[in-house]
């Protein structure tokens, strides 16, 4: 099955929020000001106060500073996408400590940075401490920016995913509907991020055995994926096959194995035949096909 998470990037994807944005989700800086010589009527430059030089020098300093929380961060990203997941929250953790110190706790970016951290905590099955730091990251979202604003609704789902992973469903599912009532009163319907919530609540209605209201829900993520993507677009295929999925275990074989069959096609002809989720597709039509007999 295939789940749908959303992250922090430099621009949002697929929905533009300005400054607030998604995984790796980049800092919006204040312009460096800096001063400008100031000339006496004699034709000297005269001296600026020292009230004005210490403003300068506070805004570039902390310009500076959250560049450098962002470096961290993005060096962080790479160490694991690599793949060495020992160095990622030495960065993560010296990016946080310098937003904290310089834009503090109760800031926007601050709470991203708490987010991402929950992020990989949840990726390396450390689901607990994903939790704290998703709760962490969602108590500065509603404070400055509400319940009810976009980047609220990401910290919801990342939430829910980090519930999913820990086997706790009902959890996952409240906080995936709160992220689904969000997206479609600031987003509408028809909005791949819709579309994705949906398909989440979908997977984690699998996962607890309500098969037939996960069907529900991923027939509308798909009606929107088809509408929006296409329907041979890598992203729609994650549909198909959870579709293929909960077909299944309600023994309805003869709809499941064409979910199945279409989102190994749409990999295969997107990634090529020797990409993970192209294995991955085929492995579970084949053990689909070979368990109907």
């Amino acid at each position: 099955m295939g789940k749908e998470v959303f992250a922090w990037q430099p621009i949002k994807e697929p929905a533009g929020l300005g400054c607030a944005s998604i995984w790796l989700r980049g800092i919006c800086q204040p312009p460096v000001r800096t001063a400008s010589k100031s000339t006496s009527l004699c034709g000297y430059p005269s001296t600026p106060k020292p009230s004005r030089n210490i403003f300068f020098l506070a805004t570039a300093l902390k310009a500076d500073a959250v560049k450098a929380a962002e470096l961290f961060e993005k060096i962080g990203d790479y160490y694991d996408e690599c793949g060495v997941f020992g160095n990622v929250l030495s960065s993560y953790f010296r990016s946080l400590e310098i937003r904290e110190e310089h834009l503090g706790e109760r800031h926007t970016d601050t709470a991203i940075m708490c987010d991402n951290i929950g992020l990989f905590f949840t990726k390396t099955g450390k689901h607990n401490e994903a939790i704290q730091w998703h709760n962490r990251a969602i108590a500065v979202f509603e404070k400055i920016l509400g319940e009810q604003h976009q980047d609220t609704a990401i910290a919801y789902n990342n939430l829910g995913l980090a519930y999913v992973k820990q086997g706790s469903y009902d959890l996952a599912i409240e906080w995936y509907q709160k992220c689904l009532r969000i997206d479609k009163a600031i987003l509408g319907y028809d909005h791949v991020d819709t579309a994705a919530d949906y398909n989440n609540i979908g997977e984690a209605l699998i996962k607890k055995g309500d098969y037939e209201a996960a069907l529900e829900h991923l027939l509308k993520a798909l009606d929107i994926k088809v509408r929006l993507l296409g329907e041979n677009h890598s992203n729609t295929a994650i549909t198909y096959n959870n579709l293929g999925s909960a077909n299944w275990r309600l023994k309805r074989f003869d709809e499941a194995l064409p979910y199945h069959q279409i989102a190994y096609a749409i990999y295969q002809e997107t990634y090529g035949e020797h990409h993970p989720s192209t294995a991955l597709a085929l492995w579970q039509h084949c053990v689909r096909y070979g368990q109907q007999g």
